[in-house]
């Protein structure tokens, strides 16, 4: 019975670690950086695309050859089952499915892990903690929300093939063998990381061959193992150009098979003889070396530097410099003890009672296997953090050992409910938690900050009105990825770095921002670049995670790019000031011998007011004074930001209206502090001052939606018809295809039973704006309500033809059939519509219930 709930356990566990993952999820709309990148390609097979094989969206103007750099195995599986998924479930997102893909797929290593654990421990309750604490272990999840990385397919088939491998040596079937040899390999096709621990584990079988004479049999069964990877490594196009079979775990492997073939007396002394010879290799080939660089470096300078990075850039390689951040950096106290803590401790009694019991002739192995992999991990993590999620795998295969020790000492169910406490507590208010403690933990990732909130919204907006798919855009490497993904123009840089020749392009492209603007325009037409997205960290960052640091230009000149973008975009000459957001700056590529456009005018924003950096007169070289100064009172201002919007959330509108005021003396435009603003004045009845803040909010930003659609609400409210339907006007004018508007609209006259005149108003916007199927649209639905069927089915037609790939057209042509008793005809336009937009489930759900849809008596004028 005991066995029976402990087996049952594990579906409650899986089921567990999925949710948790795709709570914290999010909405998967907007990934950043190499995760853009690689779901650019997955989204292209889930909509059944081919990816090509050169992108020349990619690395522009030449293009990238996608598959002799990105591992595609996980966005086929991805694209490819949903698919099939999508035949059942139409309106079923491509990033929500993926999301939940993501999910329950990585929480396999919870499988593998119980099965391990059972057969190191041979102990139902050592399986049956072990996966306890993995399930509810923020390594197990933290990484893979929000994020679309590659260990989250690859780690469960590196953790079958450990545990297959283990078998194989515990019991000396063949079969086991090649089952590990056979994950491996699915692992090496998915993740460029899989070679690392490929590495690691072959200097483990090294030392195996050497010290325990019992694996001779395992050793000489070896192509078994090493056979698949050995062909994936001749026909797999990442592997194959990358010299994998070069590597040395490749080689190690041919050489541990082949001196089974010699005198016994001989092949101790030979196992370490091929280490020497494979760095020869490497100076020979050093093709392998080279593409991996930036990894074995960055782990060379860790130990040089004892993990801490070096203030001169100077004694780092750009190789290393480029990925010695984020993921890369070395873990700080907190950033231990919030993750892993807990489960080392309860690991190290797990360990400690490995140690202690008596070994048989079945027991040495497993004892030397735990503790290479611990320590060793355990010092890696030390050096990189990233390398956490293999820590803890082998963390919660120790706290395994505690499940020896229930019977004999009490004290360890005492520390085992209170490890279970701390983690689950952790894992329930993991939200909250990382809240609290996201901006001690970012100092100690050295996070850079993205494009995220309203600065990307705005960078989205302008690019897809003001710019063509074919532009070319120069950005930091994090924006590009999203500028390619999200916006579908091309990149000249990309941020995955498996590649000596894209690691060189980055470095060549942000060093040109700290040169005179005749070499910067230089660079710009080699690569045929018409925009350039300037970041304010390019001047203002100085610390070690910056491009200054990364491009070792600490020292920047006055007359350098980066300083005039920053403060005297006007002096510019090849380069003309476009766009602005808080933070980033759009720069259009001027054609030689062309005049600049008469400068506009742009939000404010303290980044860019030269007069808040005192400079020295004369000196050449720009002064960091000032910055943190700045970054000061601007982080002042985000918190009191949060704060406000916090009580805003809690009605406490009169608390937030100081805190805003204050916020909008010193930046005139944070995110959407006018907008607030605005809302809060609205709410306690200063009606003339709140659409004053919302005026002032549109001037800063005229496509600032949610407030023109705030101030209609008021006029509204205010009974102020005529003035309402100016602001509407205006909103369309700037932007035609804002379909909330046309809505808005119709509500405003629905409201007032004004059917007539509102149709009128459509009919002259149709007029104003004639390549727009809006006004038709919603002219029809005024019609409709109206009961005057046949006007309405004629503005219907006329907005297909205006944009036949409109969703909302085919389904209000469904709603008129079937109000007019036409349901075959009704379905078939509904089809059409849920073909060209699936997220539409209420739609689903009448399609499939034949429910008759009535019109919306209630007001606004939406099927």
């Amino acid at each position: 019975m005991g066995r029976f709930l402990i087996y049952l356990s594990l579906p409650f566990f899986l089921f567990f670690n999925s949710w948790l993952k795709i709570v914290y999820f999010g909405d998967a709309r907007l990934f950043y950086s190499d995760s853009a990148l690689r779901f650019r390609y997955a989204r292209m097979i889930g909509e059944g695309e081919k990816v090509p094989v050169i992108d020349k969206k990619v690395c522009h103007p030449e293009g990238l050859r996608v598959r002799s750099l990105i591992h595609l195995t996980e966005d086929w599986v991805i694209g490819k089952s949903y698919l099939v998924i999508k035949r059942l479930c139409p309106a079923l997102p491509f990033s929500t499915y993926l999301k939940y893909f993501v999910s329950i797929f990585s929480s396999l290593s919870l499988l593998f892990l119980f099965l391990f654990a059972f057969a190191f421990w041979r102990n139902k309750t050592s399986a049956f903690l072990s996966s306890l604490f993995y399930a509810i272990g923020l390594p197990s999840f933290w990484r893979v929300t929000g994020n679309y990385l590659r260990e989250e397919f690859a780690l469960p088939f590196l953790f079958a093939s450990l545990y297959f491998f283990f078998l194989a040596r515990q019991r000396g079937k063949k079969v086991f063998l090649f089952g590990s040899g056979l994950s491996l390999t699915l692992s090496l096709i998915s993740w460029h990381l899989s070679q690392f621990f490929f590495s690691l584990f072959v200097l483990f079988l090294l030392f195996l061959f050497f010290f325990d004479k019992e694996s001779e049999k395992l050793f000489r069964s070896f192509p078994l193992f090493f056979l698949p990877p050995l062909i994936a490594g001749i026909f797999w196009e990442p592997l194959r150009t990358k010299y994998f079979l070069l590597s040395f775990p490749v080689l190690v492997c041919l050489w541990l098979w082949l001196i089974t073939f010699l005198p016994e007396s001989f092949r101790r002394f030979l196992v370490f003889l091929p280490l020497p010879f494979y760095f020869l290799l490497l100076r020979l080939f050093p093709g392998y070396f080279q593409e991996y660089a930036h990894v074995f470096e960055v782990i060379f300078y860790k130990i040089i530097y004892f993990g801490k990075k070096p203030e001169d850039p100077s004694l780092l390689s750009f190789a290393a410099r480029s990925i010695w951040m984020g993921p890369f950096s070395s873990p700080g106290f907190l950033s231990f003890a919030f993750a892993l803590l807990i489960p080392f401790l309860l690991g190290l009694i797990g360990f400690l009672s490995l140690i202690r019991s008596s070994f048989n002739g079945e027991r040495h192995f497993p004892f030397f296997f735990l503790t290479y992999f611990f320590l060793l991990f355990t010092f890696l993590y030390l050096l990189v953090i990233r390398l956490e999620v293999f820590l803890f795998f082998f963390l919660s295969l120790a706290i395994g050992g505690n499940g020896l020790l229930l019977a004999k000492k009490r004290w360890v169910v005492i520390i085992l409910l209170l490890g279970l406490l701390g983690e689950g507590y952790k894992a329930i208010n993991y939200p909250r938690l990382f809240s609290r403690y996201y901006l001690s933990l970012a100092r100690e990732w050295r996070t850079k900050p993205t494009a995220y909130g309203l600065d990307w919204e705005s960078l989205s907006a302008w690019f897809k009105k003001m710019t063509k798919p074919e532009e070319a855009v120069l950005a930091d490497i994090d924006l590009s990825a999203m500028v390619l993904t999200y916006l579908d123009r091309p990149i000249v840089i990309q941020p995955i770095y498996e590649s000596e020749s894209a690691r060189k392009r980055v470095l060549e492209c942000l060093s040109g921002f700290f040169k005179d603007e005749e070499e910067f325009f230089s660079l710009i037409n080699r690569y045929k670049v018409s925009y350039v997205i300037y970041e304010k960290g390019f001047l203002l960052d100085n610390s070690s995670e910056g491009v200054r640091y990364l491009t070792n230009n600490l020292r920047v000149k006055k007359n350098s790019v980066a300083y005039l973008m920053h403060f005297f975009p006007e002096s510019l000459v090849h380069f003309s000031l476009v766009h602005q957001t808080n933070t980033f700056r759009v720069y259009a590529v001027l054609p030689a011998k062309a005049s600049a456009p008469r400068r506009r005018v742009f939000p404010y924003s303290p980044y860019f007011d030269l007069s808040l950096f005192p400079q020295a007169e004369g000196n050449p070289d720009w002064e960091d004074k000032g910055t943190r100064e700045v970054e000061r009172k601007v982080i002042g201002s985000i918190a009191k930001y949060n704060q406000a919007v916090a009580l805003m959330e809690r009605k406490e509108y009169q608390k937030a209206i100081p805190l805003l005021s204050e916020i909008l003396a010193i930046f005139p435009e944070l995110e959407r502090a006018n907008y607030y603003l605005g809302e809060c004045l609205r709410q306690v009845g200063e009606k003339e001052k709140a659409v004053a803040y919302f005026d002032r909010s549109i001037a800063n930003n005229p496509e600032d939606w949610p407030s023109y659609i705030a101030k209609v609400y008021l006029l509204d409210e205010r009974d102020q018809l005529p003035e309402a339907v100016r602001t509407v006007i205006s909103a369309l004018s700037i932007d035609p295809n804002q379909k909330e508007f046309y809505s808005l609209l119709g509500y405003l006259y629905l409201k007032r039973n004004k059917r007539l005149e509102g149709i009128n108003k459509f009919l002259e916007l149709a007029n104003l704006f004639p390549h727009t199927p809006f006004p038709h649209l919603y002219c029809g639905y005024l019609y409709a309500e109206n009961n005057d069927l046949e006007k309405a089915e004629r503005e219907f037609i006329k907005a297909k033809e205006k944009n036949p790939e409109e969703a909302d057209v085919y389904s209000a042509l469904g709603s008129l059939y079937l109000q007019k008793g036409e349901k075959e005809r009704a379905r078939a336009f509904f089809q059409k519509s849920l073909s060209l937009n699936p997220n539409q489930p209420a739609l689903f759900k009448t399609l499939q219930s034949r429910d008759q849809v009535l019109p919306d008596k209630e007001g606004r004028p939406m099927p």
